[in-house]
C-alpha cells in the first residue's frame, strides 16, 4: 500500500488470502534480453562479481551487463539496437507504453 491508501481498510478477501504475486517491471522489460547460458548459482559459488554481473539471467540488470565489455548482454545490444539507442530510450518507451 502506498502511502497514499494508508488510511483505507485492506478489503476481507486480501486480508485473508494466503498467496501473492510480486511484480516489478521496468525500464529492462523493453529490451527484455539476458543470457540464460551459465547458471547463477554456479556463478555465486564462484564468486567472480565481473562474472555475476556479464552473465546475469535477469534482464533487471541488463544496464549492468551492458555495462561489461565483452558481456552477452552488450553483444546483444550492439546487434539489435546499435550505437545510437542508449539505456534512456528504453525508459522513454517503457514510460510511454505504462501511461
Amino acid at each position: 500500500m502506498t502511502v497514499r491508501h494508508a488510511d483505507r481498510p485492506l478489503p476481507q478477501w486480501y486480508d485473508d488470502a494466503k498467496f501473492g504475486i510480486f511484480i516489478h517491471w521496468g525500464a529492462y522489460a523493453v529490451p527484455c534480453y539476458a543470457p540464460v547460458e551459465r547458471d547463477m548459482g554456479d556463478l555465486m559459488r564462484a564468486g567472480n562479481w565481473e562474472e555475476i554481473f556479464r552473465w546475469s539471467p535477469y534482464t533487471e540488470w541488463y544496464l549492468n551487463s551492458w555495462a561489461l565489455e565483452g558481456s552477452p548482454v552488450e553483444a546483444h545490444h550492439a546487434a539489435v539496437y546499435g550505437p545510437q539507442v542508449g539505456y534512456r530510450d528504453f525508459v522513454d518507451e517503457f514510460l510511454e507504453r505504462s501511461a
